[in-house]
């Protein structure tokens, strides 16, 4: 009886073990990294791996109950941070992009940061960036990352797992870098006339967000309300930042909070686990530092017109 007994002990704790190992494999994986701050395209590869295969339960908090049921459909979001692309042909890129529209490569005032996979015209919709930055004679500097990861150096590999981290690894990039004005901006977007206009609201408010007019409750998650002790009045109340365009002045000490609380939230995970990650923790943070979004979606984007037949047209309308 002492021997059986004495098993069942063992079996049980190898059980717990086991279950703490799934629940935090990331950190078995990130631990054969060779050098955190500085890997090598093996250790890309070693994390990809892990991205497309590992056990990663999580990501069920990602899926809308009104999604087609297949693990081919591109616009899930759990199928989009599963199959994430770090480089091309097993190559990574770890070079960080930078293109000066002012000449001046000491420029710290503003700048603007993309970063884009390799799973899909990336390439393409980064180079369009440019185009437009430049006809709308935006005078700072563009930051951008093809593959790879952003703020390597920063320590912010060990966030890869964490969907739609890439955000704010990218804003952090630039803050370490020493810019003041950061304005973050996805690969769809394309930059309209007015698009220097947020540099006002930077300069006056310390940021620029955007209303998405969809509350939080639409896209939330149990975990989201967990991390975040969400009330039944806030789910349905606080409005999602439109995670398309974000700008933050950097020596605005609110909006430095708000960068912070959200960067936190996003390393403890739980908080960025809904089928819009940075678009609800966002709204939530924002909320509670009373940091209320200056425009709604309708006066900032317009999908009217076709510019070089691209599937996505979003331009800055004010």
């Amino acid at each position: 009886m002492k021997t059986i007994f004495v098993v069942i002990i063992l079996m049980s704790s190898y059980v717990c073990y086991s279950n703490e190992r799934v629940i935090n494999d990331w950190d078995v994986v990130y631990a054969k990294v060779s050098d955190i701050q500085s890997p090598k395209d093996a250790d890309f590869l070693l994390i990809q791996d892990y991205l497309l295969n590992g056990r990663r339960d999580y990501l069920k908090w990602l899926n809308y109950e009104w999604y087609i049921p297949s693990k081919a459909d591109g616009l899930r979001y759990d199928f989009r941070a599963r199959n994430l692309k770090l480089g091309n042909n097993g190559e990574i890129d770890l070079e960080l992009h930078k293109i000066l529209f002012n000449d001046d490569p000491n420029y710290r005032d503003c700048c603007v940061v993309c970063y884009g996979s390799w799973n899909s015209s990336y390439t393409e919709k980064i180079s369009r960036i440019k185009k437009y930055l430049k006809k709308c004679h935006f005078t700072g500097h563009f930051l951008y990352r093809l593959g790879g990861w952003p703020d390597v150096e920063g320590g912010s590999l060990t966030l890869i797992h964490v969907p739609y981290s890439f955000k704010l690894c990218m804003i952090r990039e630039a803050y370490r870098l020493g810019y003041k004005n950061i304005i973050w901006i996805d690969s769809a977007v394309i930059p309209g006339e007015k698009f220097n206009a947020i540099l006002r609201y930077l300069e006056e408010d310390g940021y620029f967000l955007i209303d998405h007019v969809t509350k939080v409750a639409a896209h939330d998650s149990p975990m989201v309300v967990e991390a975040f002790s969400l009330t039944e009045y806030e789910r349905a109340s606080i409005p999602q930042i439109q995670a398309s365009l974000i700008g933050l002045n950097m020596e605005n000490e609110r909006t430095r909070l708000f960068f912070e609380n959200s960067f936190e939230k996003m390393r403890k995970l739980k908080g960025f686990l809904s089928p819009r990650p940075e678009q609800v923790a966002l709204g939530i943070v924002a909320h509670r530092l009373k940091m209320f979004p200056q425009l709604p979606y309708s006066e900032v984007f317009t999908e009217e017109g076709n510019v070089e037949t691209m599937n996505h047209f979003y331009k800055l309308a004010r």
